[in-house]
């Protein structure tokens, strides 16, 4: 990866970041996976973008910055729509940008029809209990943000809490919310609030 991402390959960059995050045995080091994700971003990774955006708006690796953040998010929006989601996130909570709701629930529909299966399950809670949700990339989720959760990373929390909603598991969502919202992530302070379809 780090011969990919030196040799030009935006999306190694990018994955060499999350590694870079403390995945698969790899030393955790923040500022080095913010300037991978940078990298990746400035080649037009739209990963690459969603991943430095979630790093600015809770100040990791690199200072706190919301506004910052929500300009990072429109641009990995704006190069694949599956990345549109905490962009809608933002809009929903006003973190940044103008709240609006009407906007957020287009992001949030936009990055499902992109093929994120979080942003599907927000839909399916929230939205539409019609909506399906891919089985493989459901899992996957869990799996991975269980861990991530446990290491404190509030969003990874706060979206745990939405596909334990869909798994018809209010209880445990509640309680994700709720973690998530004390680690500093007014999305999941909103969601512990938010009244599911």
């Amino acid at each position: 990866l780090s011969k990919g991402c030196k040799g030009g390959s935006h999306g190694a960059c990018s994955d060499f970041g999350l590694l870079a995050l403390g995945g698969q045995g790899f030393t955790k080091d923040l500022p080095t996976a913010a300037a991978l994700f940078k990298r990746a971003c400035d080649g037009s990774s739209a990963v690459g973008c969603s991943n430095l955006a979630y790093m600015q708006e809770f100040g990791q690796g690199v200072p706190k910055n919301a506004a910052a953040a929500a300009l990072t998010y429109s641009k990995a929006c704006d190069l694949d729509s599956s990345q549109c989601a905490w962009l809608g996130a933002m809009y929903q909570v006003g973190k940044a940008v103008h709240k609006d709701e009407a906007r957020a629930i287009q992001l949030y529909q936009a990055s499902c029809k992109g093929g994120y299966v979080v942003a599907c399950a927000i839909v399916k809670a929230y939205l539409d209990p019609s909506q399906t949700l891919d089985p493989e990339q459901f899992k996957a989720y869990v799996s991975l943000w269980t861990d991530t959760c446990r290491s404190d990373s509030p969003r990874d929390c706060a979206g745990l809490g939405v596909l334990a909603l869909t798994a018809g598991q209010p209880e445990q969502a509640r309680s994700l919310y709720a973690r998530s919202c004390k680690l500093g992530d007014e999305w999941g302070c909103l969601l512990r609030n938010l009244r599911p379809k």
